[in-house]
């Protein structure tokens, strides 16, 4: 009988013998959703991820490699593993996509983009939220109050030809953007 994790390995066969050898192979413990989602776009690359109601859907080979590269982009803006994101935006692809990312990277707080405005500011203290995403687009009053707190702003910009995408504008203080939004770069 071959054993296949630790706790066989103390627990002997129906008799309670434990005279049998105890495999060296163990399976690969997932320390992570990040991790995980590599598994999946490993073993099966084309089965679909997330699939919008229109266009195609995001196999987990694309949503792997999609995650990546907003975390690196995230990674290189000062976020990391210990920061809480909020995120404010409509249930949808971009959504599930966007907390999956998030999460593969950091503490992920989505948040219910029809709270009360007074709401806003007492979620975000209570939460320790480090930093904001939000709809790109107008100011919405969860953006006025992750600002009034000095919490990090990123846009979020769904991609209009490929439901679930999206790109990240991170705020940077005191700079002007040419799309209205201040301190939006790309």
């Amino acid at each position: 009988m071959p054993i296949n994790d630790a706790r066989d390995a103390d627990m002997g066969d129906e008799t309670g013998n434990n005279s049998h050898p105890i495999s060296t192979h163990r399976p690969r413990i997932v320390v992570s959703l990040y991790d995980q989602l590599h598994r999946y776009a490993l073993s099966n690359p084309f089965a679909p991820a997330i699939m919008p109601c229109t266009g195609l859907p995001i196999n987990y080979q694309e949503l792997f490699e999609f995650v990546t590269t907003i975390m690196t982009q995230l990674r290189e803006a000062g976020i990391g593993a210990r920061d809480r994101i909020a995120i404010v935006f409509p249930n949808g692809p971009e959504m599930a996509t966007a907390v999956t990312t998030i999460a593969s990277l950091s503490v992920c707080v989505p948040l219910n983009p029809d709270l009360a405005e007074e709401d806003w500011k007492r979620y975000f203290e209570q939460l320790k939220i480090d930093a904001l995403i939000w709809q790109a687009g107008p100011n919405t009053t969860a953006r006025q109050a992750a600002s009034s707190l000095g919490l990090r702003l990123i846009a979020l910009e769904p991609d209009e030809n490929r439901p679930g995408l999206f790109s990240l504008h991170i705020e940077k203080a005191g700079s002007a953007s040419q799309d209205g939004i201040p301190g939006l770069f790309d």
